[in-house]
């Protein structure tokens, strides 16, 4: 009886309630306005106090203005929307930032933002651009903004050396932020076993804050006839993660120069598995491939360097055909920072006793004129790029069948043959 009493009463008190009003404490609309109300004549201005053609720029002033005398509000998420635009193509970029003064404007109380819009952050190369600003409020009043931003190449690049100074040379691969794998040549004073300093030399990681080491710890390396062998752990993410590959070809390139070795094995705490570094097949030792690359530009911080960009060829592929595809590669994959080879192309290429002779249909005197720093980037990318073809040992360039006499600070009355050791880790390591 006791329980149906408390059941009964239970009921009032939810009907009760159910009836009741909800009232909610008193708030002030009246000073934002509502989607539904908006009169027809008022209207945002998107503008910049930095005006709309802008050089180098490390960020941006722009202003949102309105002619409303009640506030108008704008989401703090989503207030501004970028869209980049290159040559007519739409650039895709990640999420910018950007710092603002308040989240509502009206009239004669405008709303600031400052936009961080380098290259460095946009991760841009140099060039053109037309960047479309688009602001919009919560009730759907908005503006565009057009923008061109340019930036200019800036960078120094430092030649190779074929000289050691009686010390180590060690070719090393570091990758960059965005993954690129670059050789570099450390020099030094070790009389170890070329393995070994190999090894060691690598655990160091690079000296250039702008480089990352590929690889992490390993439980051992050790030469048995021809054989690297190289021992990880297994619970190592920096060798199954995505982008682990880099691990992979670090360790498969800098152990390539090893004169007494032919082949490399993997290994995970002494077990052998099928696949790793992000599913390549390490069941068996590997042969070190004789690739063809090409050696594009990347930035790093102030300098730029050459990675290596590994590229495939069917076996039959003639000496035109990997000539060709190299040069398109160069054309169109180096990062926008060899735009001016635009309408530049190959009339022909001949190997003449361990010469390529590549023929162009146009003069490359004017391609970054009177920059010779850049002039030397651009024919490095080709002289390391046409030599990695098997048989081909130096380059000349001609124009149309006519000789030139320099490019850079190179003389090209003659072939030119690569220096051995190049993307320098320390310029001070060059003698020249």
């Amino acid at each position: 009886m006791k329980v149906i009493k408390t059941l009964a009463l239970l009921g009032i008190i939810v009907f009760c309630a159910s009836t009741l009003p909800i009232f909610l404490s008193p708030m002030d609309f009246s000073s934002i306005v509502d989607i539904d109300d908006v009169d027809e004549n008022i209207y945002i201005n998107l503008d910049s106090k930095d005006g709309i053609e802008l050089e180098d720029p490390s960020s941006i002033n722009l202003v949102i203005k309105t002619n409303s005398e009640q506030e108008i509000y704008f989401n703090p998420n989503r207030m501004l929307e970028l869209e980049i635009y290159s040559n007519g193509s739409e650039i895709e970029v990640e999420s910018v930032e950007y710092a603002f003064s308040k989240t509502t404007i009206e009239k004669n109380k405008p709303l600031n933002i400052i936009i961080d819009i380098s290259n460095e952050s946009l991760d841009l190369p140099y060039g053109n651009y037309r960047f479309n600003f688009k602001a919009m409020s919560e009730n759907n009043l908005g503006d565009n903004l057009e923008i061109d931003v340019s930036y200019k190449l800036k960078g120094s690049y430092y030649q190779g050396t074929s000289q050691n100074n009686n010390l180590t040379p060690v070719k090393l691969y570091f990758q960059t932020k965005n993954y690129d794998l670059i050789p570099i040549y450390r020099f030094v004073e070790n009389q170890d076993q070329l393995h070994n300093i190999i090894e060691e030399e690598m655990l160091k990681g690079p000296i250039n804050e702008g480089l990352i080491s590929p690889i992490d710890n390993v439980n051992y390396i050790i030469l048995r006839d021809t054989v690297i062998y190289i021992d990880l752990p297994k619970d190592s993410q920096v060798y199954t993660g995505e982008y682990s590959e880099n691990a992979y070809y670090a360790f498969v390139k800098s152990f390539s120069q090893l004169p007494n070795s032919t082949r490399i094995r993997f290994t995970f705490d002494n077990l052998v598995e099928e696949s790793w570094f992000n599913g390549i097949n390490v069941r068996n030792s590997i042969p070190y491939p004789d690739n063809i690359n090409a050696y594009i530009p990347v930035l790093v911080g102030e300098r730029f360097y050459l990675s290596e960009k590994n590229i495939l060829f069917d076996e039959e592929a003639t000496l035109q055909e990997q000539s060709f595809r190299i040069y398109e590669y160069i054309k169109t994959k180096s990062n926008g920072y060899f735009q001016s080879l635009q309408g530049i192309d190959i009339n022909s290429v001949e190997l003449v006793q361990n010469t390529l002779v590549v023929d162009f249909n146009k003069n490359l005197s004017s391609v970054y004129e009177n920059n010779e720093d850049l002039q030397n980037l651009l024919l490095d990318s080709f002289l390391y790029s046409f030599t990695s073809i098997q048989g081909v040992n130096s380059l000349r360039i001609t124009i149309n069948g006519e000789p030139i006499e320099s490019f850079g600070t190179y003389n090209l009355s003659e072939p030119i043959t690569p220096y051995q050791y190049y993307n320098l880790e320390t310029i001070n390591e060059n003698p020249a």
